[in-house]
């Protein structure tokens, strides 16, 4: 197989589905453009002669059986949802990389020693609904069902509502939807995660303060560091209310579409889904601000 025309063919044809009028990719959790999105990956693994199946919550895998040590999984993938006006290879790019590994792998030498598996994970963005990673979540069995129950999207859709409407509901509720317990799989031996690194975010960096799997803390607080001419790949929209306070250089801060100039010193607040971006400018002395938002709350919206 000639690996950069799979690539792009894949790309274009999955790029195409949420292709938003406005500019990038529009494809949000329990969508139709979403399930378009799986099932179209699910075409793509079952050409490629791979086992498929989607999970309760609707991950997506596609698995070639080992032929020495087939209870032994190798694990790759990414999530397929994205934020409002996202790139066409954050998540995707990942996912249908994966995919083509494997199939030149398995042209090239055959049937695996251990068992092969391409995951496409529901979520990841947190972009529609206020939770996040909720595919890798159930994914390895620490996702609280309680937490989804009655949570809505902007426009006042129940996730749980838009779940069933997708087909998935009856299928978790078989699965334990109304039990605290999951099944962690124990036969992945090793997973990788292909993830493009845009131009311009090599020279951005990242502090965490607060724990972000910690229950105890409702705000996750982290620094953002961009080197001049260094920004955002893209500009971002997620469901949580963001503060943001200035501590060195200079730049501009897109807030809800505005592009204003800041620098140290200066104070944004951001509110729910407000689309957000920065760039830096300046010499010598990076873009940095301290950045807040909340984490593990279920807020009205």
């Amino acid at each position: 197989m000639e690996l950069a025309p799979t690539v792009k063919r894949r790309l274009d044809q999955l790029s195409s589905i949420g292709s938003d009028p406005t500019g990038g990719l529009t494809r949000l959790l329990y969508s139709d453009e979403w399930l378009t999105a799986q099932k179209y990956v699910q075409e793509e693994m079952t050409a490629m002669g791979m086992t498929t199946k989607f999970d309760g919550v609707g991950n997506l895998f596609g698995r070639i059986e080992g032929k020495e040590l087939p209870n032994e999984m190798v694990m790759t993938g990414s999530h397929i949802d994205t934020v409002v006006n996202g790139g066409n290879l954050d998540g995707q790019f990942g996912v249908l990389a994966s995919l083509t590994a494997v199939e030149y792998l398995k042209e090239k030498y055959g049937q695996p020693k251990r068992s092969l598996e391409v995951i496409s994970m529901a979520e990841e963005e947190g972009s529609r609904f206020p939770t996040v990673f909720w595919g890798s979540k159930n994914f390895v069995g620490i996702a609280d069902n309680e937490e989804v129950k009655d949570i809505k999207d902007g426009q006042g859709k129940g996730f749980v509502d838009e779940m069933r409407r997708q087909g998935f509901v009856d299928e978790m509720r078989r699965q334990g939807f109304d039990s605290q317990e999951q099944t962690r799989r124990d036969d992945i031996v090793a997973f990788v995660e292909e993830h493009i690194e845009y131009e311009g975010m090599k020279d951005v960096l990242l502090w965490d303060f607060l724990p972000t799997d910690d229950l105890g803390f409702d705000m996750n607080v982290h620094i953002l560091s961009f080197e001049p001419g260094a920004s955002h790949a893209y500009v971002e929209t997620h469901y949580q209310e963001h503060g943001a306070y200035l501590i060195s250089g200079q730049g501009m801060h897109n807030l809800d579409n505005e592009w204003y100039p800041v620098e140290k010193g200066d104070y944004l607040f951001m509110g729910s889904y407000s689309p957000q971006a920065a760039y830096a400018v300046g010499r010598g002395e990076p873009l940095a601000y301290v950045y807040s938002k909340d984490a593990n709350r279920n807020p009205e919206i």
